[in-house]
């Protein structure tokens, strides 16, 4: 098997050995070899590369249609378990490296696994969880930052029952340490789920974590859908419960303008941003149409994600996506910090000085207004988008 290569930037985030041990072997159990391949004799490298082989035209098929029409996707393989190994091997990795980069900035800013402590009991729910890879990104995450509940309740909710049992067996094989673990999954629309929800009696040492992967760009074209999220945020914030609410999604304009909106729905509901501004202000990039919010985040690819990028002819280290988390106060009561720093919420343009470095121009978002800044940076690499501003002129 060869080694993992060195990452071009040593800071990216590392996606831990007990996830990708699991998502390993959570595509030998589900994936099939290529005929005639003896996988009882392969190592487990080699079944991999195998299913890769296997598999990869599938994944090239959904990567064509991603950022179109996602609701015709399973339409483009016409079987639900080759779109499942389709969306472990092309999607499932990113997208965890999309959330918990969105989630340890917010922890960074926030202290956001420090209020999750003050729970016993942590009640999530994946909204079209697919794969599970939102789950699967928080609960690593909780066990890093060792805010383990006494008690976890998951549901999974998709409209696909081959996605359903395939992201509970991940889930399993992921965290069967788990202590008073449940699981459970259910084929609803968001309107029957949420009735379901607003059913259950929540106390004080409960605490919910609405996880959308991806569904916010589906249900917009759906009026009832997206009401009955709406209706969903705005019930529980009228029985006062902890809960918080976290997307990633696409950050293509339309998709992205959209996420905007849906954070202003949160905010006027009385929901604080925790992520990705750093006020609870109206958003000050609707005054130009020209602009549009999103985050980028850079990770360390395994080598088989990189084999699957090649065959695309993608480059996928640096990720880019719609991500937002909001929560109510009685989650965590934000104090926002007396000079608030400036996220970066423009991409950069680079202006060559005559020397070896350029100079880069940000835009940059803060509690009042957008502003322009511009610096000379120690080198060539620069800031990202969603990262709060470092200003490299006055070191």
């Amino acid at each position: 098997m060869k080694p993992n290569p060195k990452p071009s930037n040593p800071d990216a985030l590392k996606l831990s050995t007990d996830l990708l041990k699991g998502w390993r072997r959570s595509l030998i159990k589900l994936g099939k070899v290529p005929r005639g391949f003896n996988k009882k004799a392969a190592a487990s490298d080699q079944i991999i590369d195998a299913l890769i082989r296997e598999s990869r035209s599938d994944v090239a098929q959904l990567w064509s249609i991603f950022n179109q029409e996602r609701s015709q996707i399973g339409q483009y393989l016409n079987s639900p378990k080759r779109e499942v190994i389709a969306y472990l091997l092309g999607f499932h990795l990113p997208n965890i490296a999309r959330y918990q980069a969105m989630l340890i900035r917010s922890h960074q800013r926030h202290q956001l696994f420090d209020g999750f402590k003050n729970f016993s009991h942590i009640h999530l729910v994946d909204l079209g969880c697919g794969t599970g890879a939102l789950t699967l990104g928080m609960l690593d995450l909780i066990s890093r930052f060792k805010a383990t509940p006494k008690s976890v309740t998951i549901d999974l909710v998709d409209r696909q029952k081959e996605f359903l049992n395939s992201a509970k067996a991940i889930i399993e094989e992921n965290f069967s340490h788990l202590p008073n673990k449940r699981i459970i999954t259910g084929r609803l629309f968001v309107k029957e789920y949420a009735e379901k929800l607003l059913a259950q009696d929540f106390d004080k040492s409960s605490c919910i974590v609405i996880q959308l992967g991806y569904l916010l760009n589906e249900i917009q074209r759906n009026p009832k859908e997206m009401k009955a999220l709406c209706m969903m945020i705005e019930q529980l914030i009228k029985k006062q419960l902890a809960f918080a609410v976290t997307s990633i999604d696409s950050s293509v304009p339309s998709h992205a303008k959209f996420m905007m909106n849906f954070r202003e729905f949160c905010r006027d509901q009385g929901l604080q941003t925790v992520y990705p501004c750093n006020h609870n202000n109206p958003c000050p990039m609707f005054k130009d149409d020209r602009d549009w919010c999103y985050s980028e985040s850079e990770w360390q690819p395994p080598r088989e994600q990189l084999a699957i990028d090649k065959y695309l002819d993608i480059e996928r280290r640096r990720l880019g996506s719609s991500s937002y988390m909001l929560v109510s106060p009685q989650l965590l009561d934000i104090t926002w910090i007396k000079q608030p720093s400036q996220v970066i919420v423009g991409r950069p343009t680079a202006q060559s000085n005559g020397k070896s470095h350029k100079v880069f121009h940000y835009l940059l978002c803060s509690n009042k207004a957008l502003e322009k800044s511009k610096q000379q940076p120690h080198s060539n690499k620069y800031q990202l988008r969603g990262e709060y501003f470092k200003d490299t002129t006055r070191c």
